[in-house]
């Protein structure tokens, strides 16, 4: 499997030149056992590989991802943001939604019908964040990148190297194929055959 690439975007420096620390993601755990449950789909065979599992969840639900960074987060200096790309798109664009930029913002609502990213916890230099994509979002492959900076100065880009599986959601009252009665869900949702 490739390794996670981080590029500087902008190199930081303080007032007479010195280097300032600018957050960078170092690694990001996927939550596969927490996700699987809450989506459904801990008996996908690509969340459950042992060699580079990839995250499937459900459209206009939460994920969480522990984002583990070179040092403690402090929401009055760091910015963080999630840029999301619908794999295999020639011309992402805002405008078509096949190109997302989501900030990370203190702990909120999350009204599903917009992305967005909550710090649920912060803790030395993990922190925990919850991941909403709206009940219409594109049922496809998606890349992820974090961008990390400081507020006034410097940034830097992590490329995750697996990609986001995100499904229709029968769960969602918001995603048009939501099925109220839990035995049709499992019959053709859960079910391998049906």
């Amino acid at each position: 499997p490739s390794e996670p690439s981080t590029t500087i975007i902008i190199p930081s420096k303080a007032p007479g030149g010195a280097e300032t620390d600018v957050l960078t993601v170092r690694e990001v755990d996927m939550c596969f056992t927490l996700n699987g449950s809450d989506h459904h789909t801990y008996r996908y065979e690509l969340m459950s590989r042992k060699v580079n599992p990839q995250l499937v969840i459900r459209r206009g639900q939460p994920f969480q991802l522990d984002l583990v960074l070179s040092r403690a987060y402090n929401p009055a200096t760091d910015a963080i943001s999630f840029v999301f790309t619908l794999s295999e798109t020639d011309k992402p664009s805002y405008g078509h939604g096949t190109l997302i930029a989501v900030p990370l913002l203190a702990k909120g609502a999350q009204d599903g019908e917009t992305w967005s990213a909550i710090l649920q916890r912060s803790s030395e230099n993990v922190v925990s964040v919850n991941i909403t994509t709206p009940a219409h979002c594109i049922v496809g492959v998606w890349k992820m990148d974090i961008d990390t900076k400081l507020k006034d100065d410097g940034a830097v880009s992590y490329s995750h190297r697996t990609k986001i599986y995100v499904l229709f959601n029968a769960w969602c009252k918001k995603d048009q194929v939501y099925m109220k009665e839990e035995e049709r869900r499992k019959e053709f949702v859960e079910m391998d055959t049906g």
